[in-house]
């Protein structure tokens, strides 16, 4: 289990940094270099996963042990429009 006791809101703003960051360094090498976007974002998948992998550890996951998000991930949406012929 990974817990590193930073407040949740933090965690986000934190996350949303690091993935703006990733794609500006993604975005670079597809406008200043010319490689094709399709090669970029590939061999982008292909590090950030293993990056993921090594950060992670063997397991790969982030187990949440929160009875609420564990509520909201176990319910869904009803199909509201399902008789709607459009």
């Amino acid at each position: 289990m990974v817990y590193h006791a930073w407040p949740w809101w933090l965690a986000i703003i934190i996350m949303l940094g690091l993935g703006a960051a990733i794609g500006a360094f993604q975005g670079a090498w597809f406008a200043l270099f010319g490689v094709p976007s399709f090669v970029v974002t590939l061999a982008g998948f292909l590090a950030w996963q293993g990056a993921q992998l090594r950060v992670l550890g063997s397991n790969g996951t982030i187990n949440v042990v929160n009875p609420n998000l564990d509520k909201i991930a176990a319910s869904y949406l009803p199909d509201y429009g399902a008789g709607c012929s459009g």
